[in-house]
């Protein structure tokens, strides 16, 4: 059992024995992925998407630019920047790699 609180009840630790959903694109709520056509991308604004989500919503907008789905920031293809996030991403594609420094400090 937990240990008495303040107030009279009790506090627990509670472990999530189910990890977290990976994050997913806000557009279609697909999962990201690190080598394909849905590749985590964002716009100068910092909202984060798929990057086909977004080639399509900027198809959809009209031939020259569109606003980002969340904030309304205008952006156009030029401007979709591909991001490496291997912490972020799930699908087995991405390691973290820790090596020694020449000092021997791991990174």
């Amino acid at each position: 059992m937990g240990e008495p609180a303040a107030a009279g009840g009790f506090e627990y630790d509670i472990q999530l024995t189910t990890p977290p959903p990976p994050p997913s694109c806000p557009i279609c709520m697909d999962p990201w992925t690190c080598n394909s056509d849905h590749r985590i991308c964002c716009i100068p604004c910092g909202q984060v998407y798929g990057r086909s989500c977004l080639e399509t919503w900027l198809h959809r907008s009209g031939p020259h630019s569109a606003e980002c789905p969340q904030c309304g920031a205008e952006f156009c293809r030029d401007v979709i920047i591909n991001l490496y996030a291997p912490g972020n991403l799930r699908d087995g594609c991405c390691r973290i790699q820790v090596r020694p420094l020449s000092s021997g400090v791991l990174l």
